[in-house]
C-alpha cells in the first residue's frame, strides 16, 4: 500500500511519500517517516517491507554520517547513489526475502537537480519523474501527463495533490497523509503535507461562466 513519488524540475527535485505504517489490512501508525535526509543536499525515500526498510535505512544513514565525520564533507549525490546501490545489492543477495525500493534526490552546484530510481538488485537509473509502491500504478500516468521540465514548485505540488486525490478514490485503505520535501540550492526543505483537507482548501472555485458563458443582452 505504500507510495512514494518524485519529480525533477529545472532547479529542484520534489519528493512525496505517505506516512502510513500498514500491515496487511491494518493501519499500525500514521506518522511513519519514509523520506530521510542523507546529506546536506540530498534525501532518500524508501518503501518496502517494514522491517527490511527500517534496518536498511538506519545502516545507510549511519554509514553516510560516519563518512562525513571522518572526512569532514558529504558525498556528492551520485557517489551516495553508488554506495547505496552497492549495499542494496549485498542485502538482496544475502536475504532473498529482502524487498525495498528507493529514490535518491539531490542538488549539486555543478550539475543541478538529480533524481535516481533504485531497485533490486542494486540497479539505478536517473529519471525526470517516477513512483514506487502500489500507488505508482495510478500516479505515474498523472506525472507523465503533466510532465514539464519548466514546471515550478507550486505546479509540481499541485500535480502531487492530484495524485493523492486519485489514490483516495482508488485504494481500499486510504493513504491519508503525504509528507513533501523539496531539494534545491538552499538544501532540503519540508513543505506542507498533502491530505484531503489541504486539497479541499487549495481547490479553486469553478467559475460557471467557464462552461456556460453568459449571454449579454444588447
Amino acid at each position: 500500500m505504500e507510495t512514494i513519488l518524485a519529480y525533477r524540475g529545472q532547479d529542484f527535485v520534489m519528493m512525496a511519500a505517505d506516512t502510513m505504517h500498514i500491515k496487511a489490512a491494518f493501519i499500525i501508525a500514521d506518522k511513519n517517516k519514509k523520506i530521510h535526509q542523507v546529506t546536506s543536499n540530498s534525501v532518500m525515500g524508501v518503501v518496502g517491507d517494514g522491517k527490511s526498510a527500517v534496518q536498511f535505512t538506519k545502516y545507510i544513514l549511519r554509514s553516510l554520517r560516519l563518512y562525513k565525520i571522518s572526512n569532514r564533507y558529504d558525498l556528492r549525490t551520485k557517489n551516495a547513489v553508488h554506495f547505496i546501490r552497492k549495499i542494496l545489492a549485498s542485502y538482496a543477495h544475502a536475504n532473498p526475502l529482502f524487498r525495498v525500493a528507493i529514490f535518491v534526490a539531490g542538488f549539486e552546484p555543478t550539475t543541478g537537480p538529480e533524481l535516481y530510481y533504485l531497485t533490486l538488485p542494486g540497479t539505478s537509473l536517473e529519471m525526470p519523474y517516477g513512483g514506487h509502491g502500489l500507488g505508482a500504478i495510478f500516479c505515474v500516468p498523472i506525472l507523465a501527463q503533466h510532465y514539464n521540465a519548466n514546471l515550478n514548485q507550486e505546479g509540481v505540488y499541485k500535480v502531487f495533490e492530484q495524485c493523492v486525490s486519485e489514490l483516495h478514490k482508488r485504494l481500499v485503505i486510504n493513504l491519508r497523509n503525504f509528507a513533501v520535501y523539496v531539494i534545491d540550492k538552499r538544501g532540503v526543505t519540508e513543505m506542507e503535507c498533502i491530505n484531503l483537507n489541504n486539497i479541499a482548501q487549495h481547490r479553486l472555485p469553478i467559475d460557471p461562466n467557464f462552461f456556460y458563458p453568459s449571454v449579454h443582452k444588447m
